[in-house]
């Protein structure tokens, strides 16, 4: 028994004029993703700050090759934002309202790789993100010289002023309108190919009825 298949043709100019005919929604719409964006972070979220601190760790032995010094500074770094390390951080501030898994996210070590190591904590409050750091680098100094080969950490900069973290409220809405708009036009790109409904006379093709099209019954006579 044969098999017979209908061949369909996509008329992809006809389906992106359809589309195009909602260009006004399509702009609308992600126009107002954007100015939402732009509220929730112009005046919705408050402004982020950022803090810094710098130490430097000096061990027991002189370490003169660069991996060695590596390695000393990611334990270090490691130990330093240990989990133990952390609570007794927030043991020392149990006035502020701040978890084990919220210090994790905020406060950041880095370093090049050298005896010099860079903290960094965000936040919004300014005056508890210092008296956080400045317990931070306290506590952790005591605990490195007693726990790990360093015989001295030296502080080379307090809590540095306060910077005002570049949130990009711009960027981000540009960003999002075009996401907005590209998503709208996919989706409707995709409903127009697999919408097989017939809304009007040019819908009907006479490949597939395979009949010449007298004219069309109104619904409300039927």
């Amino acid at each position: 028994m044969e098999k017979s298949f209908v061949e369909i043709d996509i008329d992809f100019g006809k389906v992106f004029s359809q589309v195009f005919q909602k260009r006004f929604i399509i702009l609308i719409t992600s126009c107002a993703v954007a100015l939402m964006t732009i509220i929730y972070l112009g005046i919705i979220t408050p402004a982020e700050y950022r803090i810094t601190s710098k130490i430097y760790i000096v061990e027991k032995e002189n370490i003169t090759n660069y991996s060695n010094l590596q390695y000393l500074s990611r334990e270090v770094r490691e130990y330093m934002k240990s989990e133990g390390m952390l609570k007794e951080v927030i043991e020392q501030n149990q006035d502020k309202k701040i978890d084990l898994e919220d210090l994790k996210v905020k406060l950041l070590l880095s370093s090049n790789g050298g005896r010099i190591i860079t903290a960094t904590i965000r936040g919004t409050n300014v005056q508890e993100m210092r008296e956080i750091m400045d317990s931070f680098i306290k506590i952790s100094s005591k605990k490195v010289v007693s726990d790990l080969k360093i015989s001295e950490v030296r502080v080379l900069e307090e809590s540095s002023e306060p910077k005002k973290v570049e949130r990009h409220i711009i960027k981000k809405s540009l960003m999002y309108f075009f996401a907005t708009a590209i998503g709208f036009v996919l989706i409707e790109l995709l409903i127009r190919l697999f919408d097989n409904k017939i809304y009007s006379r040019d819908d009907l093709k006479n490949d597939i009825l395979d009949t010449e099209l007298l004219g069309i019954i109104p619904k409300d006579n039927l």
